[in-house]
């Protein structure tokens, strides 16, 4: 005799009202097992009504709805359920909404959906986590049709900005810059030659730390740049600084350590490979006259200082570190805001012999007299300690290099320090007058100038602003601010 059970599903009807007896539509009806697992569901009609196939007739339904509390019951074999959901009611704390138009060219606020003009925003929100020491740093592929070149790897060069291209042969391709609503100053020699690279003078820049930047406005077209008349003509970069909000003072304090690194190098001849390929050069020309410094000729007193293998690129490239400290202040109440910033970065370049340091501090203030009157003043000083590699002058050279481009194309046969006719190494750099490669006051050795020169540039800069701004009436404001640019 065999005997089979089996569990016959049952079916749970009810309706779900409110505490006035309003049936209650869409409330969801759910069964549950013991590991709190749906199984089943099923939602409410027009009429609070339900109808729930159960796996088990033991079990457990949760009915849940928007704005009312939870509940969950035991069901025992039970066919009919009706509930009587409770409103849930939650205190919540004051909420502010508050709103502020979008500034496009620093005077009138437009909002974007209006605006007809080409700009371009950088937010520094989304750059808060990448490592940057440098407003070019900051706008490199982050907007479009704006081209920025360093002028070398070395910490704290400078660099060349172009908003849509080149406009002028002779003139100044460099955009606008200005800084809260102030013109940054780019002063130029009498004699400068504005069809040069011009990024020396923008380094400045490097002067106002990324921390405190707010935002970066690109503006483009003639539309965009007309407010600020000619000098705007190769573009404007519109630079806001941030200030105090209203609130209790909040300290914050970023630590940021990088550790630099040149990426991999096109591969090199070594001295063997190069003596070699000049050689065939040389028989191949059809001339027979072999140089002394690639003949290896064993007998000869120079023969150590042209035999040997030397990678110039490694030898004057090193892992540099960076340490980026900034600390900030901020707050305010009904009338004042403030904020006050210090920063310092001490940073190692990858080419040895390079370092930049730089001090900045900030403060500004914003005092609002009534709703129609404020009173703002801004004050910041920045110091900057460069240590750049050498390179040769413009002046003397049409095609003046660095350190590092000459250790590409420098004969990998020759040694970096002098050996005497035994084979001797001294602590003397070797450095001759003159080699097969032309003269040594332009084929120098690079690791004697990365080690041994001296470029250094410093700077100190204080700007100052005062502003009055009246509101007369809510399309009508009269606004006007002196300041002050001191750069040593």
């Amino acid at each position: 005799l065999i005997s089979v059970f089996s569990q016959v599903p049952s079916v749970l009807k009810g309706k779900v009202i409110d505490e006035t007896g309003e049936a209650l539509i869409g409330v969801t009806i759910i069964e549950v097992n013991e590991l709190n697992r749906s199984l089943n569901g099923t939602v409410t009609d027009l009429n609070g009504n339900f109808t729930l196939r159960l796996s088990n007739p033991d079990t457990k339904v949760r009915i849940s709805y928007i704005g009312f509390m939870t509940e969950e019951h035991t069901i025992s074999g039970q066919t009919f359920l009706e509930v009587d959901l409770e409103e849930e009611t939650q205190l919540l704390d004051e909420v502010v909404v508050t709103a502020e138009a979008k500034k496009i060219g620093g005077f009138i606020p437009v909002s974007e959906r209006d605006l007809t003009s080409a700009v371009s925003t950088v937010d520094m929100k989304e750059l808060e986590e990448i490592k940057v020491s440098s407003v070019g740093e900051m706008l490199q592929g982050r907007a479009s049709n704006v081209d920025i070149t360093m002028a070398s790897g070395d910490p704290g060069a400078g660099m060349s900005v172009r908003i849509r291209g080149t406009a002028s042969i002779s003139g100044s391709n460099q955009p606008l810059i200005v800084v809260d609503g102030v013109p940054f100053e780019i002063e130029l020699d009498n004699d400068f030659d504005f069809s040069a690279v011009t990024q020396e003078q923008f380094s400045g820049l490097l002067n106002i730390a990324p921390e405190d930047i707010l935002t970066i406005q690109v503006l483009k077209d003639a539309a965009a740049t007309a407010v600020w008349g000619s000098r705007g003509a190769n573009g404007v970069l519109l630079i806001e600084t941030k200030r105090g909000v209203k609130g209790k003072t909040t300290f914050d304090y970023i630590y940021k350590l990088s550790i630099l690194q040149q990426p991999k190098s096109i591969p090199l001849l070594d001295g063997d490979s190069y003596s070699m390929l000049m050689l065939e050069g040389i028989l191949n020309s059809g001339s027979t006259e072999i140089p002394k410094e690639l003949a290896y000729d064993k007998n000869w007193e120079e023969y150590h200082n042209y035999s040997q293998n030397t990678n110039w690129l490694d030898e004057i490239t090193q892992t540099g570190l960076a340490h980026d400290h900034n600390f900030s202040l901020m707050g305010g109440g009904e009338s004042a805001l403030y904020r006050f910033s210090l920063g310092y970065l001490d940073q190692e370049g990858t080419t040895k012999g390079t370092h930049f340091t730089r001090f900045t501090s900030r403060f500004n203030l914003d005092y609002h007299v009534s709703r129609k009157l404020l009173f703002s003043g801004d004050l910041s000083y920045a110091y900057s300690d460069n240590d750049l590699s050498y390179r040769e002058s413009t002046e003397h050279y049409q095609d003046a290099r660095g350190v590092r481009q000459l250790a590409y194309i420098k004969a990998p046969n020759m040694s970096i320090y002098d050996f005497d006719p035994e084979g001797n190494m001294s602590d003397n750099y070797f450095s001759p007058g003159e080699n097969f490669q032309g003269s040594g006051n332009r084929w120098y050795n690079p690791v004697a100038m990365a080690n041994e020169s001296t470029w250094n540039r410093k700077q100190h800069r204080l700007r100052t602003k005062f502003q009055l701004k009246y509101n007369i009436l809510d399309n009508l404001v009269f606004q006007s601010f002196v300041a002050y640019d001191i750069d040593n």
